[in-house]
């Protein structure tokens, strides 16, 4: 994730974006049965919201591991409003009880609503009290997943980032340079072709 997001943010200053319409994704996406996975997911929260200090993310809820039971589903949301209000996201996505089980029913739109106002409130100026200790856990671990992510990093760019997306290092999904659609939409541009944005996005954009 944390590479994937190096590479969005400079594609987009490279497309000369601001950095507060540079809009990224994190998720709390460990697996809630591994020990500790509340730290891990503040760890990793916070490093992106480091990392990233002027860009606007949105934090999205584990979906991925909910399974059925509305209880623990709500139990685990709550954790995650927890570490987005510790960590100071932007952009909150609420999760539903009932997720993963049917279309959520406005009710249960309610709960995810009750839960993150709840949450918010009783961790308000969390700030002012709470701070990592420099050998704690938590700056371990985002010490740790930096660390990786550069390791990514260096091994795309020596293979090209279309290498790298072919072999399914980015979120465990393969696309091939020569498989894909729309290939059918491009057209060639006529001679008398008019866009004033992009010879601004042909220049240098190291002042953008």
């Amino acid at each position: 994730m944390i590479a994937a997001q190096f590479i969005n943010y400079h594609l987009a200053r490279g497309s000369r974006v601001p950095d507060r319409q540079i809009g990224l994704g994190n998720a709390f996406e460990i697996d809630p049965a591994t020990p500790g996975s509340l730290l891990f997911e503040i760890a990793q929260a916070q490093l992106m919201r480091q990392l990233f200090p002027d860009c606007p993310v949105k934090y999205m809820p584990p979906t991925k591991h909910m399974n059925g039971n509305p209880f623990r589903t709500h139990a685990i949301d709550t954790m995650f409003n927890l570490v987005s209000v510790l960590t100071g996201q932007s952009i909150q996505t609420l999760g539903v009880p009932t997720e993963g089980v049917f279309t959520p029913h406005i009710h249960d739109r309610m709960l995810g609503l009750e839960s993150a106002r709840y949450v918010a409130t009783a961790a308000a100026n969390r700030g002012d009290e709470l701070s990592f200790r420099p050998d704690g856990i938590a700056p371990r671990r985002a010490r740790d997943v930096l660390a990786r992510a550069r390791e990514l990093l260096e091994e795309t760019a020596a293979a090209t980032l279309f290498k790298a997306v072919e072999k399914g290092v980015f979120g465990n999904v393969s696309r091939r340079l020569d498989e894909g659609r729309g290939g059918d939409g491009i057209v060639v541009l006529s001679a008398d072709y008019l866009n004033p944005y992009l010879s601004l996005m042909e220049d240098d954009p190291s002042d953008a």
